[in-house]
Formats: structure tokens, sequence, C-alpha cells
């Protein structure tokens, strides 16, 4: 009898977990808006956003399910940039609840929501499993895209940084793009990065080597070598990263801009860069040189990455003069 019951309060146990897990995954968003926006438009966006994530979260569980989004809640950008990264990697809003205020862009006439928790299932057990998305709402209230982005203390940071140097509008733009083409990787978006670089766009990639003294190896003195590729090598080498993993996630913080003093529509962006895919992990400092000169289609002339950690895993350690900058480029 003693064992039954044992039994049966192990199976108690079990289900209850099932149970926990089911509803953790499946569980209602609610949405509720604040300033910035006209009461009525506000009211339009807190319905589209809980239309949305109720579709989303509700299906995150099932395997090979598709979106049911409509055109009266979703414009149809949106609606393919979700497609692409539900495709790559369901996931869900990690808060039942979120009380937050819209922000209205300088830079257009469109509405944005931030800080919003998700979890990709493809990285759950990654330790940056918990990643932030933006929703963009036109000026009728309907969700014009969703994108993955920086924290909003994070965002905060960059605007201390960036003051002085540029304006608010200036500080939109770039952060879009920036976040937009972390996207890109995410969604596995070939077609999309190959638009963000200049067809003479040049990659520096640092890489760890041991040092050589009399002849013999240091292995506490690593020193870094840097291999040059074309935007066609870089390309060719990202699509067979893409077909060899399922997801990749990626990271960012610690983002720095600073405006080129030869040519104001250039910035420099440099930020820390933390990269999982297929049991590959990597991370270090990366730098990107952006061409705002058409706003509408930004590109990027220069990139470079220095790891953070030699061969054996062991801290590398870098100046402020060491890492690459705006200031180390010329651009006519």
């Amino acid at each position: 009898m003693k064992a039954k019951n044992s039994i049966k309060r192990i199976a108690l146990i079990v289900l209850g977990s099932l149970l926990f897990i089911q509803v953790h995954a499946q569980h209602a968003t609610t949405f509720k808006f604040s300033e910035t926006a006209p009461e009525q438009v506000l009211r339009v966006m807190e319905n589209n956003a809980n239309a949305l994530f109720a579709e989303i979260n509700s299906k995150y569980d099932l395997d090979n399910s598709q979106l049911d989004l409509t055109s009266s809640i979703v414009l149809e950008f949106a609606q393919k940039r979700i497609a692409n990264m539900w495709a790559v990697s369901h996931f869900y809003c990690t808060r039942t609840s979120i009380n937050t205020r819209v922000l209205k862009m300088v830079s257009s006439d469109t509405y944005q929501v931030r800080n919003i928790p998700v979890c990709y299932k493809e990285a759950e057990n990654d330790e940056y499993r918990y990643q932030h998305i933006v929703l963009e709402f036109d000026k009728d209230g309907k969700i014009s895209d969703l994108y993955c982005a920086l924290p909003e203390n994070e965002v905060a940071d960059i605007n201390m940084v960036v003051n002085g140097l540029t304006n608010l509008r200036n500080t939109e733009l770039i952060m879009g793009f920036i976040n937009r083409y972390y996207t890109a990787y995410y969604n596995k978006d070939l077609d999309l990065i190959e638009k963000v670089f200049s067809e003479d766009a040049l990659f520096f990639w640092g890489k760890s080597v041991k040092y050589k003294a009399n002849g013999s190896t240091d292995s506490n003195n690593p020193k870094i070598e840097y291999s040059i590729q074309n935007k066609q090598q870089y390309l060719a080498k990202l699509r067979r990263i893409f077909q060899r993993n399922s997801f990749i996630n990626i990271k960012i913080d610690g983002v720095e801009i600073i405006q080129s003093e030869q040519n104001l529509n250039i910035f420099g962006v440099r930020l820390n860069q933390y990269w999982n895919a297929g049991g590959y992990s990597d991370e270090g400092k990366l730098f990107f040189a952006i061409d705002f000169t058409n706003v509408e289609q930004p590109v990027i002339w220069v990139t470079s990455w220095q790891p953070f950690k030699d061969a054996n895993g062991n801290p590398i350690e870098y100046s402020e003069e060491d890492y690459f900058s705006i200031g180390d480029f010329s651009f006519e």
C-alpha cells in the first residue's frame, strides 16, 4: 500500500511538472501602454500586441507550427519578419504582463515598445537564451516591425556615450540599424546581410596565436594575427555557418558610437559580442564603420573582430589603443 501511494505521489509530481512547463510556455501576455501616442491609438496597439503574443505563446510548444497573423493587426513586412524568426526558432514572451510607455520616434512616423523579454526554444540550454525584442507600430497602431534589440538599460548608456557627438535622430538610426542587423543573423537572412555591406567592404579577423621568442613558444604571451577578407569571402564563410547550424545565438553589450571627423555621415560602432552556434562559442570586440549617407540604405565599409580569449581560454589583455576605432581608417 505504501509503495502504491509513493508511486501515486511520484506520478502527481511528474504530472504537476509537465503542467507547469505547459503553462509556462503557453501563458497569455497582457500589454498596457501609456504616453506619447493618442489614447485611441494606444488601445489599438494594446489589442494588436495582445493578439500577436497570444498566437505566439500558444504555439511555442507546437513543432512545425505556423503563426496565423492577419493584416488588420500585423502589416505584411512585419508578418514576413516574424515568420522568418519563427521558422528558425520558436520563441515566447516570458512575462504575463507588460506595462510600459510607448516611444514616438524622431526619425520616422512610427512608435516603439522596447524591452519585451523573450526566450528562444533553440537556445533553451544557452546562457543567453533570454533576449529582448522591439515592437514597432505605424501611426494607426498596426504592428509594422519586430526585431531583436538591446535591453533598455544598455540603450540609456549608449545615449550617454553619444552626447556631444551626435543627436537623438542619429542615435535612433544607428541603433535601429544595429538591431535589425543582428536580427538578420538570428533569422539567417543572408540576402539582407549581403545588402548591408558595401561591395568594397573589408573584414579584419583577429586570431590568437602563440608568440615565439628565442625559438621557443611562449604560451603565456599570445599575440593577435589578422586576416583580411572581402565581401564575397565573408558571405561564403557565413553561408557555410548558416547551413551547418539550425540556430545562431548572439548577445551584444557595451555599445560605443563615435562620429567620424572626416565624414559626418560615417559612424564607428564598437561593441562586445558573444557568439554561440553549434557547440562553438566565442566572445570579443566587434567594430563597424557604417555610412549613413543614404539613411534608407546604410552600408558597412569596415568590420573588425578581436577575440577576448586565447586558444587556451585565457583572457587577452588589451589597452584602449589596441582596439579598432573610427580614427584608424580614412574615409574620403
